[in-house]
């Protein structure tokens, strides 16, 4: 039996350093998300209801916090204008009927992060 376990040693370190850069993607891949969603949130004028940027912060916020990719507060907790994003959903769930329910679920995640708890 001992020898089954070390015969497979080899293959367990080379599935084990798979996982951990498939893991490495992932979470690099989040950011990018995050980074280009809070983008576009910055790049609208400040009173803004546009649903553009919407879609991808979303799925950016639900992607970080499902922890597949990273712990959430790593991914989303170095955002730099959370004040700012904070604002937009605020305005988008005030202005966009249609998109309260998806905005309010995007916020209380946020607000599950320590992070950005505190802005709330």
């Amino acid at each position: 039996r001992h020898h089954q376990t070390s015969a497979l040693l080899p293959f367990h370190s080379y599935f084990r350093s798979v996982l951990t850069m498939a893991s490495a993607a992932a979470a690099q891949d989040t950011r990018r998300m995050i980074n280009q969603g809070v983008e576009e949130v910055l790049s609208l004028p400040p009173d803004s209801v546009d649903t553009g940027p919407f879609s991808k912060l979303k799925t950016a916020v639900s992607r970080a916090s499902s922890g597949k990719s990273g712990r959430p507060e790593e991914l989303l907790g170095d955002v730099v204008a959370k004040e700012k994003v904070l604002a937009y959903l605020l305005r988008l769930h005030q202005g966009k009927r249609m998109y309260q329910k998806q905005v309010a679920v995007t916020l209380c995640t946020l607000a599950e992060l320590e992070s950005w708890a505190a802005l709330i």
